[in-house]
């Protein structure tokens, strides 16, 4: 326990001398300290994006995330660092991410087809569509139907739309991330009204796709993680991750469309 308060203590010194009194040398020591956090994060989102995105590029995005945080972080609100410095450093990469024309006109077209596929098919039975229905439904092989499930993979992790964030009571809901402790009636109940509709979403959907949207956004494990835990190939996991979270949207659209306009 001493030693923790001692890292705390030594933390606070940092950032005062930072902040108050301009030090670059405990500039240095906290870019020192976080770097790690950037090349863990560009890895991690390096792994789904396709093989001509470079994770060097990716790395020096998310160091100007990390920069970026650094100057806005205000330790007097009490959040942790190392939770807003991680959200901005994912944002930076995402941004430049964003910026690559890395999917084309017709893929875009593609993994629509997929999204509006899932929904009408499953408003149409009354239950969730399986892969055989919905590669029927598009007329297009199971291989095919899979090959434009990765693409969605891409899609869900650049759509700031559909990001899906872990509460502390182990539940998940949809939410912007910011640093601030002021508490916001409107927002709060934008958040509680979502995670009641999320809920019931999550409810609806097939097992294994449940259990992975839970392992990734709850427990935090890496989808190779996930498929040694169930079993299945990374490929699977993938797969089964993309299908949920087409689900969910489906689930969710009247939600989203009304959210959207404001009326929640």
């Amino acid at each position: 326990m001493p030693r923790k308060k001692e890292r705390i203590d030594e933390d606070l010194e940092l950032w005062r001398a930072y902040k108050e009194e301009g030090d670059r040398s405990a500039l240095e020591r906290i870019v020192e300290k976080y770097t790690p956090l950037v090349v863990q994060i560009a890895y991690s989102v390096y792994k789904n994006v396709p093989k001509s995105v470079s994770v060097d590029d990716l790395i020096s995005s998310g160091n100007l995330g990390l920069m970026d945080a650094i100057e806005k972080y205000d330790p007097s609100k009490g959040v942790k660092f190392k939770s807003y410095a991680q959200n901005r450093i994912r944002g930076a990469i995402l941004d430049e991410l964003r910026e690559v024309d890395w999917m084309s006109r017709t893929a875009r077209k593609r993994v629509k087809e997929v999204q509006r596929a899932y929904t009408e098919l499953e408003r149409k039975l009354g239950r969730p569509a399986t892969d055989e229905e919905v590669a029927q439904y598009l007329g297009i092989s199971l291989r095919e139907l899979r090959k434009r499930l990765e693409e969605l993979n891409m899609v869900y992790l650049l759509s700031t739309s559909d990001v899906i964030y872990s509460t502390s009571e182990g539940e998940i809901l949809r939410e912007e991330t910011i640093a601030s402790s002021e508490y916001d009636p409107q927002r709060s109940a934008i958040k509680d009204s979502l995670h009641e509709e999320l809920k019931k979403a999550l409810a609806k959907l097939p097992e294994n796709e449940r259990l992975v949207i839970y392992l990734h956004h709850v427990e935090g494990l890496p989808h190779k993680h996930i498929a040694k835990v169930l079993g299945v190939s990374d490929s699977r996991v993938s797969q089964l991750y993309s299908k949920g979270l087409s689900r969910l949207r489906g689930y969710l659209e009247e939600f989203y469309s009304v959210w959207a306009q404001g009326e929640i």
